[in-house]
């Protein structure tokens, strides 16, 4: 329930002159001077008030308050040492009342209009016991487990409307992380499985309810990348599928994955065969190279010395059978030549 109520303070009604230095009720003897008389009355009135003061500060914070809401003085004064009396309990009064203000958590409920009717500095005292009381609802409502619950629960009448709202706007800002207390997937799950409570604003009740299934359609999403990894570095290493679908896979994944094995395996017969073709001409190639090689150094000797053409073997000749008689020819050309000259 929120409060309207407005506290109004007062201060202390007793006579606000300040305090003369007069003499108490003990007439001048003849025989001292007026100095004199003034001086001693100076130091009875110091004695009478350290006296006093002592007196009433030996009192608790309800005995004083009694003292001074009753205006009932302990001693038989006259109306100037009454005022006086009552000028000293009014500040030890309120010292006292601001200190168990402070060691208080909730002193708005012991600090009421008629107790700050005899203070002096009523609206700071006040506003004291106002912050120390807001600071310790706002605390427990922080720990509170259920925070709405706490809000119909606390008496809110001693607060102004602004704060009841900002506490209950607290609450209910708490209450809606309490709906949704993993940003998991167990707890995105968990929401989306239960139903939401009347309280939950349309607008708040749509975005979390956007946020749980994004959060579960990341997680599918996650589970779903890793297997189609984990299957696409088997169709990369040439490793079979299998027929089974897993479950985490639709079947249109599914079937482009069988597609991409296909064609992997596919493109995998084509570079072996081209492979094993590559190896078979470089073979041929090379055999080819060496027998010309191994031709030319021939006919290079047989130019050189015909005779080398006799030397040849049999298992040792890269020539075809008419180029070897071709050979021969020439070699028995140039010997003939030879034996002309010489």
């Amino acid at each position: 329930m929120k409060a309207t109520s407005k506290w109004k303070c007062r201060h202390h009604t007793t006579t606000t002159h300040s305090i003369r230095r007069r003499t108490i009720d003990i007439n001048k003897p003849i025989n001292l001077s007026k100095e004199d008389w003034d001086d001693i009355s100076a130091s009875l009135q110091k004695v009478f008030y350290r006296s006093i003061y002592s007196d009433l500060d030996r009192n608790n914070i309800d005995e004083i308050y009694q003292i001074v809401s009753t205006n009932k003085c302990a001693y038989r004064l006259n109306e100037e040492y009454t005022d006086l009396y009552f000028k000293i309990a009014t500040p030890i009064y309120e010292e006292k009342l601001t200190e168990k203000i402070r060691w208080m958590q909730y002193p708005l409920q012991y600090v009421t209009p008629e107790k700050l009717n005899y203070t002096k500095n009523c609206k700071q005292i006040k506003e004291l016991a106002y912050s120390i009381h807001y600071e310790t609802v706002a605390k427990n409502l922080r720990n509170a487990r259920s925070p709405l619950k706490f809000i119909e629960d606390t008496d809110w009448s001693v607060f102004d409307e602004k704060d009841y709202d900002e506490l209950r706007k607290r609450a209910y800002q708490k209450e809606i992380l309490n709906l949704f207390p993993r940003f998991d997937l167990k707890g995105a799950e968990d929401f989306l499985n239960k139903e939401a409570p009347a309280w939950v604003e349309e607008s708040d009740l749509k975005l979390i309810k956007t946020i749980a299934e994004d959060i579960v359609k990341l997680n599918k999403s996650i589970k779903t990348n890793t297997k189609m990894l984990e299957l696409l570095e088997k169709v990369a290493h040439y490793l079979p599928l299998g027929n089974e679908k897993p479950d985490i896979l639709n079947d249109d994944e599914w079937q482009r994955l069988q597609v991409l094995e296909s064609d992997i395996v596919k493109a995998k017969r084509v570079i072996n065969i081209t492979s094993r073709r590559n190896e078979i001409n470089n073979r041929r190639v090379n055999d080819i190279k060496n027998k010309l090689l191994q031709q030319l150094r021939t006919i290079n000797e047989v130019l050189n010395d015909p005779t080398a053409a006799n030397r040849i073997e049999q298992y040792d000749n890269v020539f075809a059978p008419g180029n070897y008689e071709n050979l021969k020819k020439i070699a028995y050309l140039l010997s003939s030549n030879e034996t002309i000259k010489a």
